[in-house]
């Protein structure tokens, strides 16, 4: 939820009439070149003439996330697309295919990633979704850019 949020701030600069990047995106999980770290990753596509420029929106976008986290409205959105989302794949399970199974057990064997059912995934996040505070996403944000790394 905390990318999606960001990452709907970043999409709403590129929008923007002048905007301050080509395109940017963060993301939390496995570190790209070990798979024994995790990290909070941004990536930014600058403009040729204002590289600087590119790197300091992203980097004060994601300093901005850490000092006033995400307003409860932020989160609704994100949670009501994330929902929409595991809702789709519920009523689309007939048409998953092939490789997307076989990433999942991939996943499992490699990572021991759990492999619930998307009925089980659906029914699990519809009812636990509702219950996280947007205050409790503040507070992760502390944990995926700490501040000894944001000097």
């Amino acid at each position: 939820m905390i990318t999606t949020m960001l990452n709907t701030r970043l999409d709403e600069l590129r929008q923007a009439a002048e905007p301050p990047f080509i395109h940017a995106v963060t993301e939390d999980g496995m570190f790209f070149v070990a798979k024994t770290k995790d990290a909070f990753t941004g990536y930014v596509v600058c403009k040729e003439d204002d590289i600087e420029g590119g790197i300091t929106t992203v980097l004060r976008e994601i300093e901005r996330a850490h000092r006033f986290g995400f307003t409860e409205g932020e989160y609704s959105r994100a949670r009501a697309d994330y929902l929409r989302q595991l809702e789709s794949a519920f009523n689309e399970k007939d048409k998953h295919k092939n490789r997307e199974y076989v990433n999942e057990y991939v996943r499992h064997f490699l990572d021991n990633e759990p492999i619930p059912s998307i009925e089980d995934e659906y029914s699990i996040m519809e009812q636990i979704a509702p219950n996280i505070p947007v205050e409790a996403l503040n507070q992760m944000m502390a944990h995926l850019v700490p501040s000894a790394l944001r000097k």
